[in-house]
Parts: structure tokens; sequence; C-alpha cells
């Protein structure tokens, strides 16, 4: 049963929520993306709501792993109708619908076809990815016949507002400064920050939370302290540098993200340099390297100001050097990462 208008493959989470209150659901969705709080919040709270309104969930809702995915079962919980009720709702997790076994693929494109109106299914992503391809038959049998919703991370812009609200219903104020820095500590992720707001809101003595609540109970993400890393790089502290590069080595962080991380940060403040060496200003800056929030941004600039554009000539060919080195079988990355940071900080080109 395909639909008149076929439906794009990057069907958002706006188009969702508006169909959602509308009533107007559609017979199968996909749910993937980095943002797994909206993601099962929209599953959980709302579509879930939607679809299975008579309370009779235990009756009515399905739930089916990926590994254990057969045809058989598959067309049983599509075909028994609800109990006492107009819909029922299927939930597939982690299963590659994209890349089915090879017995299943014929089979799966007339199912998601023909799915009867009583029917809402949903395809969840959680720790496969999910990569369309639009060479393939069923990607456009899904296209036709299903909505596709990626959970990208949400704007700042969204973010502030939500952050704020957590930090009400726990009896606290925070500012938007603040909100910016919590961020850039903690990741644009719903799901970490959500954690992170509770251990602050029960930490912070004051009713209105501070930068330093923030950085004494919240667990910093890998961006934030590279940052902090090549501050002490462009402030010429090799001392706090190479202790801010121990204490990550420490929580064992993984050596070849750790060194993709430093590399990404020197091409950003040499690009930044590059760009402030022209007479370009801030906002040239942030959109030049893709940088949503200002604070990171003042970072950066701030320290790509500090430093020369030979020092960070320099730098960017010894992230290039360790690299190469790192794909030698034998070598010891740690090492190597550290000896990296001795030669970025040497005096100095």
């Amino acid at each position: 049963m395909k639909k008149d208008k076929a439906k794009s493959g990057t069907d958002d989470f706006k188009k969702l929520k508006t169909d959602i209150a509308k009533g107007s659901l559609e017979r199968c969705y996909v749910f993937y993306g980095e943002e797994t709080y909206l993601r099962d919040y929209c599953l959980h709270s709302e579509l879930k709501k939607a679809v299975l309104n008579n309370g009779m969930e235990d009756f009515n809702l399905i739930v089916i792993e990926g590994k254990s995915l057969t045809i058989q079962a598959l067309s049983d919980a599509i075909e028994s109708y609800p109990v006492m009720a107009d819909k029922k709702m299927i939930i597939v997790r982690d299963f590659d619908i994209l890349k089915p076994p090879a017995d299943m693929r014929d089979e799966l494109c007339d199912i998601l076809s023909d799915l009867p109106e009583y029917v809402c299914m949903v395809f969840v992503y959680d720790t496969l990815d999910f990569e369309p391809d639009k060479r393939l038959k069923i990607y456009t049998i899904l296209t036709e016949n299903a909505a596709i919703v990626h959970f990208a991370p949400a704007s700042h812009e969204e973010l502030i507002p939500w952050i704020k609200k957590r930090f009400a219903f726990l009896k606290k104020e925070i500012d938007a400064s603040e909100c910016e820095y919590l961020i850039f500590y903690c990741g644009a992720l719903m799901s970490e920050l959500a954690l992170e707001i509770e251990k602050i809101a029960a930490y912070a003595k004051g009713e209105k939370i501070k930068k330093s609540d923030i950085e004494e109970v919240a667990i910093k993400v890998l961006d934030a302290a590279i940052y902090n890393l090549t501050d002490a790089i462009a402030a010429d502290n090799a001392q706090r540098a190479m202790h801010m590069l121990d204490e990550l080595i420490q929580m064992g962080t993984d050596s070849t993200v750790l060194l993709a991380a430093i590399n990404r940060q020197v091409l950003r403040l040499y690009a930044a340099k590059a760009a402030l060496m022209s007479g370009k200003r801030e906002e040239y800056i942030m959109k030049m390297l893709g940088m949503r929030s200002r604070y990171p941004a003042e970072k950066l600039i701030s320290a790509a100001n500090k430093m020369d554009i030979a020092q960070l000539e320099k730098a960017v060919k010894l992230c290039g050097e360790a690299d190469m080195e790192f794909k030698r079988m034998a070598t010891d990355k740690v090492r190597t990462v550290q000896l990296l940071l001795v030669q970025i900080l040497s005096k100095k080109v």
C-alpha cells in the first residue's frame, strides 16, 4: 500500500512532532542519530502515547531485538490485530534494515510496501549506524513507505532554554553564559547533559549555578580538554600542557582519538590565525569552522592570537608526521603523542 507522495529520507524532528500532534501517524518509522535522549523521549513519551492511547500497552506493544528478528516473527507481529484498540506498535531494535540477510531481503520489501493501517512500526538504531544508500531497492521502499527521522544534536538556541528549564525544575537558576560553558564543557548531547545537570544541581550550594559548580563535578568532554591543552601551549606553559596530556592518558583516552583531537585543534588554530591575519572577524571564523557557539570560538581566537603562524605551521607538520608514525605497527602510540607535544612546545620553529 504505497503512498501517493514519497517521503524524504531526512524527515526531521519538527515534522515528527507536528504529525504526532495532528494524529497523522505513519505506518513505519526509522529513528537514528546521535541524540539518543531526544529519540527515546519521542519514542516512549510521545509516539508510543499517541499510538497506545487506551491503556492496552501490554497487549498492543511488541518489541523485537534485531539479532533475533525473523520474517516469521515480524509477520506474526504485524498480522495479529490490536486488542481492543485501533492501533498496535512494533519496535524493532538494532536491525540493519538496509543490509538484511539475503534470504530476507525480498520479503522485507514486500512487508514494508504493504503494512496494514493498524500498525505503527519503528526501526530504532541504537548501537548500529544507519547509513542511507539510494542505490538500494530497500532504501527506495523505505523512503516511499516510512518516515526516516534523524535525531541530530540540538542547536545552542534550542539547548539553552532546555538547560534552563531542567535546572529550574531542580530549583536552580543558570544564566545563558553558564549554559554555553556547560555545553562547551560537557558536550551538546542531551543524554549527557541531563546527567551532568542532576549532579551540578545537587552539588551547587547557591540558587544560581556558577562556572565553578560545573568544573567541580561535571565530566569534561575531550574537546574541552583539548581546548585547555592548546590554551596552555599558547601561553607557553609547558608544565601545565604536559600535565593535562598525562591526565588524559591516565583517564584511558585512546591514543588514536587523542592524536586526532590534537590534530583537529591545531588545524582549527592554524585556520583561525590565517583568517585573523587577513583581517577576518569572529563571525567569519565561526562560519568557516562550523562552530555554533561563541564560547569555544572566543577561546580559539584568543589562543590563535597568542601564537605566530610559523609555530602553527610547525605544529601542523608535526601532527602529520605523528599520524604517519601511528601507521607503523610497532609504534608506542602513547610515547608518540607525548613526543608530539614536546616538539610543539619546543622553542619554537
